[in-house]
């Protein structure tokens, strides 16, 4: 079911079901749709134990036990329709504070054909003035960039982020 979803959402179509709130979410919030849903759908599940009680039904264990597959399962469903849109290869911002940006930009440039960008910075703790290297790889180039700022800086700082959308040369787009 997540599957079908995510490729639904991906080619902008619909159910008719708790996807149409999911949407208008993404659009108006930002929201993915698979976190749309999860909400959507865990009180509607709620809501079903909520009204098996309030009718007298007995909750027995084969009762709780499917609520609680049905719990599982959303949350299962709402992580493939994230990765169905969004695909495996979620984009990487690197931040990477160093003293040598000019010799690690450039290895970025030749060794995996991507831009940086050079940010003046000043660390507060030792009051030094730096360059901070942002530059967005996909997932399978994180690897040869943290190589190539070891091979350069070994004392460099870098932080590294899940970026889920890009817009630019080199990077298709994903919804």
């Amino acid at each position: 079911m997540g599957i079908g979803l995510g490729i639904i959402f991906k080619f902008k179509g619909t159910t008719g079901g708790s996807d149409i709130p999911a949407a208008i979410f993404l659009k108006r919030f930002g929201i993915s749709p698979g976190k749309s849903i999860v909400v959507i759908d865990f009180f509607v599940i709620v809501l079903a134990g909520i009204s098996f009680y309030l009718k007298g039904m007995p909750l027995d264990k084969s009762v709780v036990t499917l609520i609680l597959y049905a719990l599982l399962l959303l949350f299962a469903e709402t992580y493939i329709i994230d990765i169905i849109i969004d695909g495996f290869d979620y984009a990487r911002m690197a931040l990477i504070v160093t003293d040598k940006s000019n010799e690690i930009a450039t290895e970025i440039s030749n060794k995996l054909s991507r831009g940086a960008t050079a940010i003046k910075a000043r660390g507060i703790y030792r009051n030094i003035d730096r360059e901070i290297i942002m530059t967005v790889v996909t997932l399978k180039e994180v690897t040869v960039l943290n190589d190539i700022v070891k091979e350069i800086d070994p004392d460099a700082f870098m932080i590294t982020n899940t970026i889920h959308e890009v817009k630019g040369h080199g990077f298709r787009r994903r919804i």
